[in-house]
């Protein structure tokens, strides 16, 4: 995408949801601030019968829950439940409680971090682990919650998932500070972009090869790129089971004002705040983006979303060896997480 064509996206106007949401049961993770916390405004604007607030901090939750209740008008709608993304058993955790609801119409899988700073979660560089495995787990084990409520509703449930065009942005040359990637993108953007360089998808173990890579530069960029391919080789396999239908959509938000950016050290700070004062949606604007999402058609499963339509999977997911990759990356992803919750395959 050119520059000229990156700020004719952010500066397009999107449908404001409309779709009536009554009785429906939604999970809304990462939902206290920014993008999530806008996103689940909205369904419980629309009437939804059940919101639940996926969140790390249960403080920070119940503060959301008042503000949502305070510009909707609407009570006994919300409920904070934790979930830490960190950690393999709090998403486990998480996910054996929300089984026993009796419907659950979608998951938005919106929970993800952006940092310079390399910590490790489980094992895993913080940024696969919180974006990348904990997504999908989840994903996972919500499965059969989502099949029953497609069958005893006689509804298409559905997991959307908050990826980002940061997949197909070129990484900073080194001459940037190592890790900054995604919080200088709108910089980037202005000047042109590229793809995801994700040099690891040509290792004979790719999460290995994360790991052993300790420059943080493409990491975010590849985060999200993981979750497009992985999100729509997911939508394959539970197709191919017969179990039944889950819809599974991937979009991107745009570059919005939230949190995301709170982690900017000076001096890209400056950077930052100049690309988000001329270019950045609002949350709410960026969050419509999570609605079309939830609410689009069958032109969207196994799909990549942007600006509230069904586009093109990035380039390095295109051709033969594109193909070859997803595949690679789809059957360690599951290996992996079968031996995080053996025989979690069987969900799909």
């Amino acid at each position: 995408m050119k520059a000229v064509d990156f700020v004719r996206s952010q500066f397009k106007k999107l449908p404001y949801p409309s779709e009536d949401c009554g009785g429906r049961t939604i999970i809304v993770t990462g939902s206290n601030v920014g993008l999530g916390l806008e996103a689940a405004r909205h369904f419980v604007r629309l009437n939804a019968g059940k919101v639940i607030l996926a969140v790390r901090s249960t403080d920070k939750g119940e503060a959301a829950k008042t503000d949502i209740e305070l510009t909707t008008g609407r009570r006994d709608v919300l409920e904070v439940w934790p979930l830490d993304q960190a950690s393999f058993d709090s998403v486990k955790e998480f996910a054996a409680r929300a089984d026993k609801l009796p419907r659950l119409d979608y998951v938005v899988l919106n929970a993800s971090i952006a940092t310079s700073k390399r910590t490790e979660a489980e094992g895993w560089e913080s940024q696969v682990t919180v974006n990348v495995l904990s997504t999908f787990l989840l994903g996972l084990k919500l499965l059969p919650v989502l099949r029953r409520t497609g069958t005893t509703f006689n509804v298409t449930p559905k997991i959307v998932i908050t990826a980002s065009d940061a997949s197909q942005m070129v990484s900073p040359s080194s001459s940037y500070i190592s890790g900054l990637s995604v919080l200088a993108s709108s910089w980037i953007l202005i000047f042109g972009r590229g793809q995801a360089k994700f040099h690891e998808r040509n290792d004979e173990d790719i999460y290995k090869a994360l790991n052993v890579n300790k420059s943080l530069t493409d990491r975010y960029n590849t985060t999200k790129l993981m979750q497009i391919i992985i999100a729509r080789q997911m939508a394959i396999a539970a197709d191919a089971s017969g179990k039944g239908k889950v819809q599974v959509t991937t979009l991107n938000p745009g570059l919005c004002a939230t949190a995301l950016f709170r982690n900017v050290p000076f001096p890209l700070t400056v950077v930052v705040k100049v690309g988000l004062k001329l270019f950045a949606r609002s949350a709410e604007v960026g969050s419509r983006t999570i609605m079309a999402g939830a609410f689009a058609g069958e032109e969207a499963h196994g799909r990549y979303m942007s600006d509230c339509i069904v586009v093109k999977f990035p380039k390095l997911m295109q051709g033969e060896e594109g193909e070859a990759m997803q595949t690679r990356l789809w059957e360690q992803t599951v290996e992996l997480l079968d031996g995080v919750d053996p025989g979690l395959s069987k969900n799909l």
